[in-house]
């Protein structure tokens, strides 16, 4: 006996075949030829390929992209990864622009008093919308919200509050007490929204 998946395995990339498709009572045959193309994993893997520095820095939370290079630089080796994050490494990108969103560190200040030593998670919502990349999260802050307060809900159900006055007030002072020049990477500020409270 041969398995059904024969069928399927002996074609390579390029092949054409004839296919017979039934529509609406109907039947037609189609020729296709089969190509493949890499499914986006959800974590960048390669530094320099796909896993690009880039950074954000609100109320002096640093958030960056979740990368292998990233994972590897902070952890040392993958199996130190918080197991939330090891399972990051495995899925694929649902669309082009997502990416898993971290806090990579807090820069000690006023206004994160208490958050210092808050661990490396996922970021999932900011003032009650889903964060799906770090682009996004930079043009919510950006859009300026008459919010209050900052929300950051990561995993683990852990929140972050800062007040918003005191982060916009703040923030010049804290990139240059870090002497951090910019508040984000350049690849964030390309399309720059014409207001802008950072």
């Amino acid at each position: 006996r041969i398995g059904y998946d024969f069928l399927v395995s002996r074609r390579v990339v390029g092949d054409s075949f004839r296919v017979t498709l039934w529509r609406s009572d109907e039947e037609k045959e189609v020729e296709l030829q089969l190509s493949a193309s890499p499914v986006p994993r959800l974590v960048p893997r390669k530094a320099g390929v796909d896993a690009v520095p880039s950074y954000l820095v609100l109320g002096g939370l640093v958030f960056v992209p979740l990368s292998l290079p990233w994972l590897l630089a902070r952890y040392s080796e993958v199996r130190k990864v918080p197991a939330d994050l090891q399972a990051k490494l495995f899925d694929h990108k649902e669309h082009p622009e997502e990416e898993v969103v971290v806090l990579s560190k807090v820069l000690a200040a006023e206004v994160n008093y208490g958050y210092e030593d808050f661990p490396s998670c996922q970021l999932l919502t900011f003032n009650g919308m889903k964060v799906q990349s770090l682009r996004q999260l930079r043009q919510m802050a950006m859009a300026g919200s008459e919010e209050r307060f900052l929300r950051f809900v990561m995993s683990f159900h852990l929140e972050i509050v800062l007040d918003a006055e005191l982060c916009w007030e703040t923030h010049a002072n804290i990139l240059d007490q870090y002497g951090i020049k910019e508040d984000s990477s350049p690849d964030l500020r390309d399309a720059e929204p014409p207001a802008s409270r950072l």
